[in-house]
């Protein structure tokens, strides 16, 4: 099943080439015990644990990979994003960053802003990329999509590597958030293919839940 998807605000923060979404061939049952138990995660721990941020009605809180801090926080009337580097790592040189972005939209849906975001380095990656949905589902009440994207040559790095991740969309009530997982590697000249293990492994990490304001 492949669906083509029209590209929303290609002002959004940048991803991959977002031409289709194609269900790939991966562990569904497998991805979909991660999310649930993302979802039900507590979200009593310390604050250097987690980061929270307003989700329409709700405040959703979202458990930051050990090892990482905050590089970088912005908020605005209608939107927040959040990055962060591991170790050492800068904004200017980083080989991964996780980023919680989240949105005021009365009309955008999980899908659509995912493909909004790829819009942004579907004119700025450096060679040919991809863009495959996973998973699309409810969670809590919440429509949640997991997607995977890949471009072959970063537009933001001195020497060639390629930049692939994984994000959640997960819809609120007239609010979107996102988690990314993003990875920098030796660029190859193609989208790096999907790699199971590789990547639930960095999203097992990424646990988030939800409370009432």
């Amino acid at each position: 099943m492949v669906r083509k998807v029209a590209s929303k605000d290609p002002s959004l923060r940048p991803a991959a080439r977002w031409q289709y979404l194609a269900w790939l061939p991966v562990n569904l049952f497998g991805l979909m015990g991660m999310v649930l138990a993302s979802a039900q995660a507590s979200a009593q721990e310390t604050a250097s644990d987690y980061y929270a941020a307003n989700f329409g009605n709700e405040i959703i809180a979202v458990s930051i990979p050990v090892g990482f801090s905050k590089a970088f926080e912005d908020w605005q009337l209608e939107q927040s994003i959040a990055e962060f580097l591991p170790g050492q790592q800068t904004l200017e040189s980083w080989s991964e960053m996780v980023t919680v972005t989240t949105a005021t939209s009365a009309q955008m849906t999980p899908e659509g802003f995912l493909a909004g975001i790829a819009a942004g380095l579907e004119q700025a990656c450096l060679g040919p990329s991809s863009a495959e949905l996973m998973m699309d589902s409810r969670v809590d009440g919440h429509e949640v999509l997991v997607a995977y994207v890949s471009c072959a040559q970063s537009p933001g790095t001195r020497v060639a590597a390629s930049e692939s991740f994984v994000a959640i969309a997960i819809a609120g009530t007239g609010s979107i958030a996102t988690l990314q997982w993003a990875v920098r590697a030796q660029a190859t000249g193609a989208p790096r293919p999907y790699d199971e293990g590789f990547w639930q492994a960095r999203l097992q990490q990424l646990r988030f839940s939800f409370q009432p304001l």
